[in-house]
């Protein structure tokens, strides 16, 4: 993959990529079907229909993993500078932890235990705020609000904070709409009662009043420059936020608006169906590089990821 080949490969991949996927699949299905389906005169046609998709989507899963695993492993990814993680942070590195629930029971408040705060006590950072943005039921609300109260307390109110998203406003989008107007709204200048006016960059985004609870002074979010897309049930490693931060901040990534991180299961042995996702996930970790080496695109989870606030609304302007 040296040399010409590797030139080759960057030039002509997607389709070198394809070619490989379908004729391997091909072959795999032909050596594999036969074994699955034995006699097609006592098979049901609906059954083996349902074989045959079977094995095809198998195949084409298995192949490719294999061949973005093989191309990651020939094709190592550049690795990006970051600032030493010793180093104090600079001054405009401040960061914007958003985290999003959207909760049914009591019980699902078990989140903050076993992942928020583990994740909060291993990137206790000044310059990182947390934003817990609900869009669950009212009857919720109340108690939602308790908890990130016993948080302040703990960790600081200037640190976390608790919004609401408005009854009209929480299900649109959801969660893709609960960042883009929380974003919108941050770039407004943070507007005290919650209004979003119009921005004609993003006609679908409905403006108005997206919150029906939030901070009293909302001051110590302004300004801030970068965003952390975290889940009920991300647990980020000790000091991560600031490696993250810290490679955008470098002077020799400054082209770079995201960074998606790989997102791997911290609890791959409670359940069989955790122990599958991981063997899997494990299998074909790798997956991602490939597809980033040979089509330059790769799936945006969100989860996980940090980008810088404005360059990200701006890429993303007129386009939802």
């Amino acid at each position: 993959f040296k040399g010409r080949g590797e030139d080759i490969l960057r030039r002509h991949g997607p389709a070198l990529y394809a070619g490989s996927v379908v004729v391997v699949t091909i072959l795999l299905f032909g050596i594999l079907c036969p074994l699955l389906v034995v006699d097609w005169s006592r098979t049901s046609l609906l059954l083996g229909v349902i074989n045959v998709t079977i094995m095809v989507v198998l195949n084409f899963f298995l192949v490719d993993g294999l061949m973005s695993e093989t191309l990651a492993e020939r094709m190592p990814p550049r690795v990006l500078p970051e600032l030493d993680p010793a180093s104090s942070m600079p001054a405009e590195s401040r960061a914007i932890v958003y985290c999003p629930i959207r909760l049914r029971s009591e019980s699902e408040l078990s989140f903050i235990d076993t992942c928020l705060i583990p994740s909060m006590e291993g990137n206790h950072e000044g310059w990182v705020r947390w934003v817990i943005v609900s869009g669950s039921d009212p009857e919720m609300q109340s108690l939602e609000s308790a908890r990130v109260r016993e948080l302040q307390a703990r960790f600081g109110s200037d640190r976390v904070s608790y919004f609401h998203r408005h009854p009209h406003m929480r299900n649109w989008e959801r969660k893709r709409g609960g960042y883009m107007q929380f974003m919108l709204w941050l770039q407004q200048g943070a507007c005290a009662d919650g209004l979003l006016k119009k921005d004609p960059r993003f006609p679908s985004v409905p403006p108005g009043f997206v919150f029906d609870e939030m901070p009293p002074d909302p001051a110590a979010l302004r300004g801030a420059e970068y965003l952390l897309m975290s889940d009920s049930d991300t647990l980020w490693p000790r000091n991560s936020m600031r490696r993250l931060v810290g490679k955008l901040l470098h002077p020799a990534n400054r082209e770079y608006v995201i960074l998606q991180t790989d997102i791997r299961p911290y609890n791959g042995n409670e359940s069989v169906l955790n122990s599958a996702y991981s063997f899997f996930k494990d299998l074909f970790s790798r997956r991602g590089e490939g597809f980033w080496l040979i089509f330059r695109h790769l799936t945006f989870f969100g989860h996980g990821a940090v980008w810088r606030i404005d360059r990200f609304l701006d890429c993303m302007a007129e386009r939802m």
